[in-house]
């Protein structure tokens, strides 16, 4: 297996899974107001389905992550906090606090987003690691 691929995979897996954590799945709600399209149709709750990396399924373990216009929270058997930048659609998550253990979550995390038509669903793509690493989310 390439070492890049692996490495991608670990790293990306760990961000936002960090274990096997239980989290509720709810069929997505319609967007709210602070939701609505444009810039900050990121906002909002939003629950991982599966992870990709190079186009390979690696996982479909759940997991949390709640954006605001400036922050975030990502949890699952953790959980890690910090600040949200987003610019067109590139995103960067600073890290600010967690309880996973150190250095299993990047202080940074870049990535680009898509957000689909209806607003319900959003993919993560992250390629700062040497693959593709793909996390598909619903609103939850």
């Amino acid at each position: 297996m390439d070492k890049r691929f692996l490495s991608a995979s670990i790293i990306m897996t760990a961000f936002v899974l960090l274990g096997a954590g239980c989290v509720e799945t709810t069929t997505p709600a319609a967007p709210g107001p602070e939701e609505a399209a444009g810039p900050a149709s990121y906002v909002g709750t939003w629950v991982r389905q599966a992870t990709y990396t190079d186009g390979q399924l690696m996982h479909t373990t759940p997991a949390r992550l709640e954006l605001s216009a400036d922050t975030y929270i990502s949890s699952a058997s953790c959980v890690a906090s910090g600040t949200v930048a987003v610019q067109d659609n590139a995103i960067t998550m600073t890290l600010d606090s967690t309880d996973c253990p150190t250095g299993v979550i990047p202080d940074v995390y870049h990535s680009t987003f898509e957000i689909s038509e209806d607003g319900n669903s959003m993919t993560l793509i992250n390629t700062e690691f040497g693959a593709e690493v793909r996390e598909d989310y619903i609103r939850q």
